[in-house]
């Protein structure tokens, strides 16, 4: 039910690593409950959740990820990463072809921090075709290539989200998505 290949409840060291064709109803490969996980040069690669987080789902724990790749990802809410009222920091990392209900890439309610990171091709059936954002989100120096959702292309946000030096590009119209009440700051961010 929990975490396919990880169920982690203390602190967890991940590194060099390839995770690949897990399945579980929550994280697909990785559950991470009220925990710490500190991870780099990681590859997720096919892992499903039926419910929550195709590769990882976060539950009110602290992730650092670093030099990592999502690719082809599944799950109804994130397609490769949810978190639920954790912290979540991500840097230098890709996420490529994952797919979900809400968020293709990222479904987040918690606390995000997004550093020089590229999303392409991910793909929501409702919302967010990259990330769909209910939390706190700043990203720094994204990339937005090729998403699509109904609601959202690239984005859909009902909460505040920063968003600086990034760029958007095959979105669709509908690029990003701002729900009434949620404010959006923009800093030196282009789009097509």
């Amino acid at each position: 039910k929990y975490g396919g290949a990880i169920e982690n409840r203390y602190y967890l060291e991940i590194e060099n690593s390839n995770m690949e064709n897990n399945y579980a109803e929550y994280g697909g490969a990785i559950d991470n409950d009220a925990s710490e996980i500190s991870m780099k040069n990681t590859q997720f690669k096919n892992n499903t959740a039926t419910i929550s987080g195709g590769a990882i789902y976060n539950d009110c724990g602290k992730i650092e990820i670093a030099d990592s790749n999502f690719t082809q990802n599944t799950a109804t809410y994130g397609g490769a990463i949810r978190s639920d009222e954790g912290e979540t920091t991500i840097e230098n990392s890709n996420f490529t072809n994952n797919t979900a209900e809400y968020g293709g890439a990222i479904d987040n309610w918690g606390a995000a921090t997004i550093l020089k990171t590229q999303f392409i091709n991910n793909h929501a059936e409702t919302a967010g075709g990259a990330i769909y954002n209910e939390g706190d989100a700043t990203l720094t120096n994204t990339k937005f290539t090729d998403n699509n959702a109904t609601v959202g292309g690239a984005i859909e946000t009902k909460s505040d989200m920063s968003i600086s030096n990034s760029e958007f590009i095959g979105n669709g119209e509908d690029c990003i998505d701002v729900n009434s009440g949620a404010k959006i700051t923009l800093n030196n961010v282009s789009s097509d």
